[in-house]
Order: structure tokens, then C-alpha cells, then sequence
């Protein structure tokens, strides 16, 4: 039924969201910890890369918008994290962050 394809998508987006966002908490701590640089040599978008099969450009943005956001944006990682905004969104708010001319400007609006 047209209203099962529409609720199954629905569904699909929301757990997108958390598993991406479960992800994001992870690599996060990861970073902070140093554990594959110190464990395996390699720095932790690499060792994200090779484990999940992404293309390197992809884990460094991944790492990136974590590490950002959890440094900068606590509440906009927590909402990641919990899956009430997508990866996409939370890439937009990092990358507002990482540009120092409109930091401060762009904090009070997150």
C-alpha cells in the first residue's frame, strides 16, 4: 500500500538519523582518545574509511563535523547523536564553525 511505502521511508530517514548520529558520538571519542593512531598507526578518517568502506573524503567530513561539534556545538552533537538532526545538518552547523569570521556570530544561533 502507498501509505506502507511512505511510513516505511519515514521509518528508514528516523533510524538513519540515529545510527549516523550513534556513529558520530564514536568516532568522536575515537579522536579524542587517539586509539587508532596509537592502536593501528593510522589517523582515525583513515581507519574510519577502510572499517566502514567509506571514501576517505567522507570519513574525514565525518571526523571533522564530530570532532567540531562536539568541541564547539555540545547541544547540536547531542541532537546528532540522538538522531533529531541528520548528518547533513550537522556538517552545515560544523562547517559554520570552522569558519573563524562568523564563529562567535554563528554560535548564539545554534
Amino acid at each position: 500500500r502507498d501509505v506502507d511505502l511512505l511510513t516505511t521511508v519515514t521509518h528508514l530517514g528516523e533510524l538513519r538519523r540515529v545510527l549516523d548520529g550513534a556513529a558520530s558520538r564514536l568516532v568522536s571519542e575515537i579522536e579524542r582518545r587517539g586509539v587508532t593512531d596509537v592502536d593501528l598507526g593510522l589517523r582515525t578518517a583513515t581507519w574510519l574509511a577502510r572499517a566502514t568502506g567509506v571514501p576517505s573524503t567522507a570519513a574525514r567530513a565525518q571526523v571533522r563535523t564530530a570532532v567540531t561539534l562536539r568541541d564547539h556545538a555540545p547541544d547540536a552533537a547531542e541532537a546528532w547523536a540522538e538522531g533529531r538532526i541528520g548528518e547533513m545538518h550537522a556538517r552545515t552547523v560544523a562547517s559554520a564553525l570552522n569558519n573563524q569570521r562568523i564563529r562567535d556570530l554563528f554560535k548564539p544561533m545554534i
